[in-house]
């Protein structure tokens, strides 16, 4: 599992209680907030086409996306990230 510091990411868009959206170096990074009684993150890199499709759709792909993942986490858990608050 990759790991990143919470550092070195920028906030690029939030949306409460549904994801968050960073800039990681030349890519981005979704981080989507999971589970019903016991709540988790699903961090992962986005691939080429889902820039591509963030670039076209923007917000409207992020809340498809988002909602796949919350409804499908395992699926992703392959591209898990770990996000460390500090250094």
């Amino acid at each position: 599992m990759k790991e990143v510091s919470k550092t070195e990411l920028t906030e690029v868009l939030k949306s409460d209680w549904r994801y968050i959206l960073y800039e990681y170096s030349d890519a981005f990074i979704l981080s989507v907030l999971c589970g019903t009684i016991g709540l988790y993150e699903r961090n992962f890199l986005l691939d080429d086409e889902q820039e591509r499709r963030l670039a076209s759709e923007g917000t409207s792909f992020l809340h498809e996306l988002s909602s796949q993942i919350i409804y499908s986490s395992g699926s992703y858990s392959d591209r898990d990230i770990r996000i460390r608050d500090s250094d």
